[in-house]
């Protein structure tokens, strides 16, 4: 079972790349920082199954996709003094990504030392 939910999480995450950030860049812009997410994501998953934190996957493939989500939402627009667009957008996502991260390992270390 376990084997199943890591691999349904690695395809969550895949699908939420592909279909949240790329269809979607006309409304965001970036093109590295959806990746390096990614590949933390895809680092998190391989040390959740090196050190055996069940459910951390999921929480990580979830983060991704629903942190774009809420920053999305919730980002706001300006200009610098320079008079360059900015957003907030990439901080929002970071943070409700690594907020689920650190839930996910919390569930994972409550659920493995219970299992004891």
């Amino acid at each position: 079972m376990k084997r199943i939910s890591n691999i349904l999480s690695i395809i969550l995450l895949i699908l939420s790349t592909y279909l949240l950030t790329h269809p979607l860049f006309f409304l965001h812009g970036m093109k590295e920082w959806p990746m390096l997410l990614f590949a933390v994501s895809l680092a998190v998953i391989g040390i959740s199954l090196v050190f055996d934190l069940e459910g951390l996957p999921l929480f990580t493939a979830l983060g991704y996709g629903i942190g774009f989500l809420a920053a999305f939402y919730l980002q706001s627009e300006g200009t610098d003094p320079g008079g360059g667009r900015t957003s907030d957008l990439w901080i929002i996502w970071t943070g409700v990504f690594l907020g689920f991260v650190l839930a996910g390992v919390i569930f994972a270390l409550i659920r493995k030392r219970r299992g004891k």
